[in-house]
């Protein structure tokens, strides 16, 4: 009945948990925007952006100048670099202020 239970939770696992569960917290590192990791940025982000809408001309500027128009303006990009596989993924965090409230 043991071995039943646990075939039971594997097959109720989704990937993502099987995938957490197999993660090494020591082979993932989170590193700052670099302007050698510039072309990762544009890349990955590109990409997800192609392939859920279009990329537009706005999109396309701060792609290809993510300083300028992320990290001057108090932003910040960070990277996940996976050893063994280098950058994996990237997002873009900005301060946003609601004008309406102010």
């Amino acid at each position: 009945m043991a071995r039943l239970a646990e075939l039971e939770t594997v097959l109720e696992a989704t990937l993502i948990d099987v995938l957490a569960g197999r993660m090494n917290p020591a082979r993932l590192t989170i590193r700052e925007y670099s302007d050698d990791l510039a072309p990762y940025f544009h890349d990955i982000d590109a990409d997800w952006i192609n392939d859920m809408f279009r990329v537009e001309s706005t999109d396309r500027e701060a792609l290809e100048n993510p300083h300028a128009w992320i990290v001057d303006p108090s932003g910040v990009i960070l990277f996940a670099e996976a050893k063994g596989l280098g950058i994996v993924s990237t997002c873009a965090l900005q301060k946003w202020t609601n004008a309406a409230s102010s």
